[in-house]
């Protein structure tokens, strides 16, 4: 940000990552030949407690993304956008065959993040 600031651009925003609930773009979501949708319960279990830590991860480098936005000269004002959410119409449990596809549903994802 230094860099760019030195050379007087300014940022239209900053985006921290995109699709943090799915398989394919983060990889603490497991993934398998059947795609499904976890629900807030398969959080709390071990195999997806790497998630759940990864989202609060997720906040501590969105909190430094802030501090160091907030820092700037140029850029103090720029929107942070977070990681957008994968969305399947699909309730909690397998998804259509075919699809592939692993993901959080977003309604565990957001209860997650915000119990952090």
């Amino acid at each position: 940000l230094a860099k760019l600031e030195a050379d007087g651009i300014t940022l239209a925003a900053f985006e921290l990552g995109n699709e943090i609930n799915l398989g394919g773009d983060n990889a603490d979501v497991p993934r398998g030949p059947q795609g499904i949708v976890y629900g807030a319960s398969d959080l709390a279990s071990q195999k997806l407690r790497s998630v759940a830590r990864g989202y609060l991860a997720y906040l501590k480098v969105l909190a430094a993304l802030k501090d160091i936005r907030d820092r700037s000269k140029l850029n103090a004002r720029t929107p942070i956008l977070s990681g957008g959410l994968a969305v399947y119409e699909s309730a909690d449990g397998p998804l259509p065959s075919g699809t592939s596809a692993h993901v959080v549903s977003v309604a565990a994802t957001l209860r997650s993040t915000r119990a952090c």
